[in-house]
């Protein structure tokens, strides 16, 4: 075992990640008690406090309990750790804490509920938005055993990532054995002050088979998992629990939380987290760091916890979880909003509570006010040409009882709801009773598509927005809802399902010119327009704002729905919530002058919706896909651009350093989970085999999410479920600019000599890039180890769905390093079980070639320069050359009969190079209607 500062001269020691380096045991407990003497694993540093250790266990092990809940075909799950902070009694229920994220596995489907305080009942009605889940507060609770129901949740906290819940039943539990919350600040913790993990690390059935055993987690506890284990470590960051002031925001909320070092699995979130010199809890355990078999350590891979004095900073959440208001004044406290604005305390149904109200706007964040991005400057933006008819004197909005104000709160997400805004206007204009549109998806779609790449954190632009809107859609707010602070949303496939029912037909900027300002909102009923915005928008005395007064002291930028105008100035439809604004007695709006507009206008967008048309969203005619795009290989040009609904669980982006969950690929691991569920659950087309495609990093983010959407409806059609993995596409970036650099230096020396240029940039790339690539392929070996981002991709997958069905490996070009690294570990463990591996222009093979069936198709020997010129080869050939992999042929040669393309980005387009491969996996050739064309 290694400590921090160690080093290791042995050259063969395997590493769990920090739990294992860091000596971080984790202790069984037997009958509420501490079995016999200190474990061998437990430094010295920690074994003087083992008395501390064995009274937590001794005193307060009752309190804590196993939190499962009970799935759609009965079994029950284990989710989480709870513990007792009020045994009830005297006519009142006993209630626990947990981790806030437990309610996500509580939810039924397509029930989802808001992050507030208000009573929320849990049981198995068929109405019910929560599943049964039950409490057991035992050492190894016996599935077979009657846990304590969990009667309702009380308070999933809109700023923590903590849940107080109510028991159905009061418990018969002493005082003193109900752990003692720590208060104060100052006393939580110190530096490295000792800590214990009270809880129950997940059960084996959660943990893969490769990190049970020797030298796996078994080593960190002790063998079986699911069971009470109390673990010990130290705090890491005393300093951020006990800083200035309550946080108001997640991320200053997620600045404050305390880091430690103590060994906890998934079955850990909800822990209570004792200081062992006071015997008090100081901390609610909700995440952990993450880990690899063999890989360097991170400053980051701390766990984390909610801090107790923080959290009960609150005054009401100290009154809920004494149980203390009498049944009379229940009134939630977001309906009494408090002195200090918090937006842990509104409820996000609740559109009356909002910042901009009745504050003074210096009290206000800075980014909160300036969330309002002005677009870059491009040639391609296509104005708005009004009609030849006038425009009329005024346009004013009627009276609508289904117009929903929306309410930012404290997130600058104005662009999302301006935009939501202006698509229910039009879309209430043909069906009164359309459903609102999701303001989170259209923020977060704005996210990914911001142009801006220096900007600092919230805020975007209105292109940014209507760019995401036009390539993904927008889901209904049922789907989506607009949970304040929300954090890592993702665009599930149930969202891009639901988006293509709603999707941009056309976009248009506008001049800014009045009568088109006014001809656009007679013709399509709204705007989006971002301005600069003044003192004159906020009321720090709290009242409604009927006529925004000019002001020369801008405060910030900001977007919003213009959606009337009359002889004097346009009418606002704001989203800080209704009570914001009072124009004509319509809650949300004020009249804005045409002079401040004239003043303070940043840009404004127009956008036509389309028909609903959900089967043709995405598709592009292939006469206008095979317009020139520059930067992609000829042939990838060719093919439609992808819209992120057909790449969602099929495409996956990883580094040496993790899952990349941003970005044109980066769609995250739980779109895929979400889609493996889909499988087993015989939602999509039966699929008796799995395919894991390793893509070329050198081709590009844009070039692989082309070939991976024109790949997978094919293979889908043939049963066969593919995943696309594009492996090291950031890391190689900078390999491609140097490249690119020296060929710019070529070009000026030799002109249009190829084959000079060509000898020169292999001489190059070998001097250059030789070690860099060796590096990245040791890595990707290291990234093919359990716990690395590539084992995680294929455990996503394989975990649920290999059982019963056939996997088969892929590669093109540079992409062989990434697989061969994944089927030689594979191999090692003999899990998964891999059937088959198919390489196109390998420049890596696998150490292991036996128990599957492995093919190569080389390059076609017609050499064809790709888009390094001078270079008269592709990237691949390059690439072999800088590694010295000479040990196969690349390509075919000049008497071998081949029909494969000389690029390989012609190859993975290629119609009868694809259907060789879907031969290959099948058996058989694919028929006349499920074949590439």
């Amino acid at each position: 075992m290694l400590m921090r500062g160690d080093r290791h001269s042995g050259g063969g020691l395997t590493r769990v990640g920090r739990i294992v380096r860091l000596m971080r045991p984790g202790i069984a407990l037997t009958n509420r008690a501490l079995p016999g003497p200190p474990p061998p694993l437990l430094p010295s540093g920690l074994r003087e406090h083992m008395d501390a250790l064995q009274q937590i266990a001794a005193a307060y092990s009752r309190s804590v309990g196993r939190i499962d809940v009970r799935q759609s075909d009965g079994a029950w799950m284990r989710v989480g750790t709870g513990w007792v902070v009020n045994a009830g009694g005297g006519g009142r229920n006993a209630r626990i804490l947990t981790a806030g994220h437990v309610l996500t596995y509580m939810l039924n489907s397509g029930r989802p509920v808001t992050r507030r305080l208000g009573r929320l009942a849990v049981g198995t009605g068929d109405g019910r938005a929560l599943r049964q889940t039950r409490i057991t507060f035992a050492d190894r609770p016996d599935p077979a055993a009657q846990g304590i129901d969990i009667a309702a949740v009380i308070w999933p906290h809109g700023l923590w990532d903590a849940m107080l819940c109510e028991l159905d039943r009061p418990l018969d539990l002493a005082p003193e054995k109900v752990p003692p919350l720590e208060i104060d600040p100052g006393r939580a913790q110190g530096r490295d002050d000792p800590v214990a993990v009270l809880g129950y690390p997940a059960a084996q059935g959660f943990v893969p088979p490769a990190l049970v055993g020797a030298g796996g987690l078994a080593s960190v506890f002790e063998g079986e998992l699911g069971i009470l284990r109390l673990c010990p470590g130290r705090c890491l960051n005393p300093d951020a629990m006990a800083g200035p002031g309550r946080p108001t925001t997640h991320q200053e909320a997620a600045a404050r939380l305390m880091a430690h070092d103590a060994s906890t699995l998934g079955g850990n979130s909800g822990s209570p987290i004792f200081n062992l010199l006071t015997r008090h809890v100081v901390a609610l355990h909700t995440s952990g760091g993450q880990f690899f078999l063999g890989g360097p350590e991170h400053p980051d891979e701390a766990n984390r916890g909610v801090p107790i004095p923080l959290l009960l900073a609150e005054a009401r959440m100290r009154e809920e979880i004494d149980d203390a208001l009498p049944s009379g004044s229940r009134t939630p406290a977001e309906r009494q909003p408090p002195a200090a604005w918090s937006p842990a305390l509104a409820d996000p149904d609740d559109e009356g509570v909002s910042p901009f109200i009745g504050t003074d706007p210096a009290d206000l964040p800075p980014a909160l006010l300036a969330a309002a991005v002005a677009d870059r400057p491009d040639t391609r933006d296509r104005f708005y040409a009004p009609p030849m008819t006038a425009p009329r004197d005024a346009v004013l909005p009627g009276r609508d009882p289904r117009r929903r104000i929306h309410n930012q709160r404290s997130e600058p997400a104005c662009v999302g709801f301006a935009l939501a805004a202006l698509i229910d206007v039009q879309r209430r204009a043909t069906d009164p009773e359309a459903k609102p549109v999701s303001a989170r998806m259209l923020y977060e779609m704005a996210l990914a598509q911001d142009e801006w790449i220096e900007d600092g954190a919230g805020g975007t632009s209105l292109r940014a927005g209507i760019k995401g809107f036009f390539h993904s859609g927008v889901c209904g707010a049922d789907v989506a809802p607009f949970v304040p602070g929300q954090q890592g949303w993702a665009f599930t496939r149930r969202a891009a399902r639901d988006a293509r029912n709603v999707t941009a037909g056309a976009y248009f900027r506008l001049r800014p010119q009045l009568a088109d300002f006014q001809s656009a909102i007679q013709e399509l009923g709204a705007v989006a327009v971002a301005a600069h915005i003044h003192a004159g928008w906020i009321r720090s005395d709290g009242k409604r704002i009927h006529s925004i007064r000019h002001s020369q002291e801008r405060i910030g930028a900001h977007a919003f729905a213009v959606i009337g105008y009359d002889a004097a100035g346009f009418i606002v439809q704001n989203s800080w919530g209704p009570d914001w604004g009072g124009w004509g007695g319509r809650d949300g709006m004020a009249h804005w002058s045409y002079a401040d507009w004239a003043e303070n206008l940043i840009d404004a967008w127009i956008v036509r919706l389309a028909p609903s048309s959900p089967s043709a969203f995405g598709l592009t005619p292939a006469s206008g896909a095979a317009a020139k795009d520059d930067g992609l290989p000829a042939a990838t040009a060719a093919l439609p651009r992808a819209p992120r609904h057909a790449l969602l669980g099929h495409v996956i982006h990883a580094e040496r350093d993790g899952i990349v969950e941003a970005g044109r690929l980066g769609l995250g691991l739980g779109a895929l989970r979400e889609a493996v569920g889909e499988l087993n659950a015989n939602e999509l087309p039966e699929c008796p085999q799995l395919a894991i495609l390793h893509h070329d990093p050198f081709l590009g983010a844009e070039a692989i999410s082309r070939i991976a959407a024109h790949m997978t409806p094919v293979f889908l059609k043939n049963g066969i479920f593919p995943l696309h993995i594009a492996y090291g596409v950031d890391e190689v970036a900078t390999v491609a600019a140097r490249m690119r650099a020296e060929a710019a230096l070529v070009s000026e020396r030799f002109g249009r000599l190829a084959v000079d240029g060509s000898a020169y940039l292999e001489h190059r790339a070998a001097r250059l890039c030789g070690r860099i690539l060796a590096d990245f392929a040791a890595e990707a070996d290291t990234a093919a180890r359990p716990g690395g981002s590539l084992w995680q991709a294929g455990a996503a997958l394989c975990i649920e769905a290999a059982k019963g069905r056939v996997l088969s490996l892929l590669s093109f070009g540079t992409g062989s390093i990434a697989a061969a690294a994944q089927i030689d570990e594979a191999m090692r463990r003999n899990d998964p079980k891999v059937t088959r591996f198919l390489q196109i222009a390998p420049v890596a093979l696998p150490k292991y070639r036996n128990g599957y069936t492995h093919r190569i198709w080389p390059l076609g020997h017609d050499r064809q320069p790709g888009d390094l010129p001078p270079f008269a080869c592709d990237w691949v050939d390059l690439v072999q050359t800088a590694l010295g992999q000479k040990a196969f042929p690349l390509r075919a040669g000049s008497g071998d009969r081949t029909n494969t393309p000389g690029t390989l980005a012609a190859c993975c387009s290629d119609p009868s190079l694809l259907n060789a491969l879907l031969a290959e996996i099948r058996g058989r050739p694919p028929s006349p209607t499920r074949r590439f064309a």
